[in-house]
């Protein structure tokens, strides 16, 4: 097969059985599906495996786009744009570090969780309005098409690693 999406449990590919995945790419649909040394024994045989928290961040984000009022054909737009790139930059990160993919990843993450933590202290009138517009939004008094206008933005600035 070309691709396989493991979506049952964690752990399930592992040392004992991974010598079996013939697919080329593997794309983790449930948390951890593969141990940290299967990924690894995976990634030496050629096999791609975007982890778990990379493939289903789509997901989430676009959950939360929803929520903040944005249309759903927008939302498809949105992810398919931006997330090709940061799995693209997640890859050849990788392949240019000799690194497998979970671990250049983890390390992206944690560094822009980083500099949105310290950023988090810095609320800029941009930042108070938008705060102030989900509020309003979340107790019904400001009609969803006034939020999506902002949050597009907002969206579009964090996935570019702007916290600011």
């Amino acid at each position: 097969m070309d691709v396989l999406i493991p979506c049952a449990r964690h752990h399930s590919i592992h040392v004992d059985n991974v010598g079996k995945v013939k697919a080329r790419t593997i794309s983790c649909g449930s948390n951890v599906p593969a141990t940290e040394e299967a990924e690894k024994l995976l990634a030496e045989r050629g096999i791609l495996c975007i982890p778990d928290f990379v493939a289903n961040a789509g997901g989430v984000l676009g959950g939360t786009m929803e929520f903040a009022g944005i249309r759903p054909s927008s939302i498809v737009s949105f992810v398919n744009t931006h997330f090709a790139k940061q799995v693209s930059l997640v890859i050849n990160r990788a392949g240019q570090e000799g690194a497998y993919i979970r671990e250049v990843a983890e390390r992206i993450a944690m560094e822009r969780f980083t500099r949105m933590r310290n950023a988090s202290g810095n609320r800029s009138l941009r930042k108070k309005v938008f705060s102030l517009a989900m509020e309003l939004y979340r107790d019904g008094l400001i009609p969803s098409l006034c939020v999506g206008a902002l949050a597009r933005p907002y969206f579009q600035r964090r996935i570019e690693g702007d916290f600011e």
